[in-house]
């Protein structure tokens, strides 16, 4: 932990500017450092040369990471389960992201600009995609009362616990309560 020296705020080792009072870090003697491994910088610097060249490593093997990741969620991901996993994985990534941005903002343009909005995103769309799903089976079953749409929406119910259970950060929205209102309307 470090301290601000403008509003004496705790800062993380790894915080540039101060949270509280948005100032760039400086040691006591005035002297900007590297948030990364303490070395003095020039004035416009926001990394070291060192750190700078590690980061932009570490942000091209990550964008590599979230492409190929991007490009399974975008095919056939399979279950229900896996798709959450790899949203799941997606969001991560992009948190690890979202703090390079920080020291790399001419490099990195991640747009939405912040990572709660992305996260925001992601949720909308896993709860688009579970709608959709949900919609297409009741419609089936609607249309022409097969039993097996039912049991369609039996498997996605248990995939949702599922999912809900190893990713709990999704669990707002795999909610089943959908799915038991067509199961108990149709169990009459």
């Amino acid at each position: 932990m470090k301290i601000c020296f403008n509003c004496h705020a705790e800062l993380e080792d790894t915080d540039m500017f101060c949270s509280s009072c948005g100032k760039k870090y400086k040691s006591k003697n005035g002297v900007i450092i590297c948030p990364m491994c303490k070395n003095t910088l020039i004035q416009n610097e926001l990394l070291c040369d060192a750190c700078y060249k590690e980061l932009q490593v570490s942000v091209n093997s990550l964008k590599e990471e979230i492409d190929r990741s991007d490009a399974l969620i975008r095919g056939n991901y399979g279950t229900l389960v896996n798709y959450v996993g790899l949203l799941a994985r997606l969001t991560k990534l992009y948190k690890e992201m979202y703090g390079y941005a920080k020291y790399l903002p001419k490099q990195i343009d991640i747009d939405p600009k912040t990572f709660e909005e992305y996260k925001q995103i992601t949720y909308d769309s896993l709860e688009e995609t579970i709608n959709h799903r949900i919609d297409t089976y009741y419609y089936q079953l609607r249309r022409f009362g097969d039993a097996e749409m039912l049991a369609e929406l039996d498997i996605m119910k248990q995939e949702m616990l599922r999912a809900s259970a190893r990713y709990p950060e999704f669990e707002k929205y795999l909610s089943t309560d959908r799915i038991d209102n067509i199961l108990t309307a149709y169990d009459k």
